[in-house]
């Protein structure tokens, strides 16, 4: 073989290296581009899917306080149905009408003690203390002073002492 041959077959076989060389680069450089770009995908939808489980929890979470008021609210129109209803018989309409109202029955008298030391006002108060029917003789006539406790107990407990200065 001559010189020339050689040089031609050594020359064909570095280019071939070369294109070789070239094509490994290329094909080494569009993978690593291509393991970035999926890393960058699966980076944002991951992203994206914590976002949306945290949205969804939170929603849960407020589903599950907003169905506990629920049930707090039901139990509460409960216990104003049983009222309302209790209000309609004749025992709740008398109740109103003598606490509320003052009302008496036409059958029972009525005192009235003003400038009571129990009222909770410093200023004049009516207070309906006793009631007593007029058919009862005189000698069964009793003083009885209805004392509502729970105001009492209210009114020492949150008045300051106030009133026991007086």
């Amino acid at each position: 073989m001559s010189k020339e041959t050689i040089n031609k077959d050594t020359t064909y076989f570095k280019h071939k290296k070369e294109r070789t060389l070239t094509k490994f680069k290329r094909f080494l450089l569009f993978l690593i581009l291509g393991t970035i770009v999926s890393f960058l995908i699966s980076f944002f939808f991951i992203k994206s899917y914590m976002v949306k489980s945290a949205e969804y929890n939170a929603k849960l979470a407020e589903i599950k306080i907003l169905q506990q008021e629920k049930e707090k609210l039901e139990e509460e129109n409960e216990i104003l149905q049983s009222k309302i209803e209790y209000l309609k018989t004749e025992k709740g309409v008398e109740s109103v009408a003598r606490e509320k109202l003052g009302l008496v029955k036409p059958s029972e008298i009525a005192f009235v003690v003003v400038n009571d030391k129990n009222s909770t006002n410093s200023s004049t108060k009516i207070k309906k203390d006793k009631t007593i029917k007029k058919d009862t003789p005189k000698k069964e006539i009793k003083e009885e002073k209805k004392i509502n406790w729970f105001d009492l107990l209210w009114r020492d407990l949150f008045s300051g002492g106030e009133d026991k200065k007086k």
